[in-house]
């Protein structure tokens, strides 16, 4: 070879050269990182022996994620069902007091009614007797101060 060509290859050296230094770095960067992998792995792989030694397995086996599985669906299954329950109990809570609600006003104006009836016709005392015996259903106990008590606090 002439010194002409030598020197026309010689760029071409010179880049080889750095080419080659770069990759002989590149791959002493990735042999120093894969040591420190193996050497975080080997840590992490103490660790979770450590950990199954105090709490058991890290993760459960497939049998036993299956059976977990079911049990879930299970629960889940019932909670939907108590959740309806609740929810019918609900609804008919707020019909039985709006029953009640109705009731109680029409009973109010029954009561006007016979306290009216009661004045026109002469016959006072028979809807205190009506209150005592809604009161005091089968007790079959009359006394002066039950009656007292009775209209002043249910009749009036």
């Amino acid at each position: 070879m002439s010194e002409g060509t030598e020197d026309k290859l010689a760029i071409y050296k010179m880049q080889a050269n750095t080419a080659s230094k770069k990759k002989e770095n590149a791959l002493a960067e990735l042999k120093k990182t894969e040591e420190e992998v193996r050497v975080l792995e080997q840590a992490l792989d103490k660790k979770e022996r450590d950990y199954s030694q105090l709490k058991g397995t890290k993760f459960m086996k497939h049998d036993d994620f299956k059976q977990y599985a079911a049990t879930l669906r299970g629960k889940q299954t019932q909670y939907k069902k108590m959740r309806n329950v609740i929810q019918e109990i609900k609804a008919e809570l707020t019909v039985l007091l709006n029953t009640e609600r109705v009731l109680k006003a029409k009973s109010d104006e029954v009561i006007v009614q016979l306290k009216a009836i009661e004045i026109q016709t002469g016959a006072i005392g028979l809807f205190v007797r009506m209150c005592l015996i809604r009161m005091n259903l089968g007790s079959g106990r009359w006394t002066t101060s039950s009656v007292r008590e009775t209209r002043r606090n249910q009749c009036d």
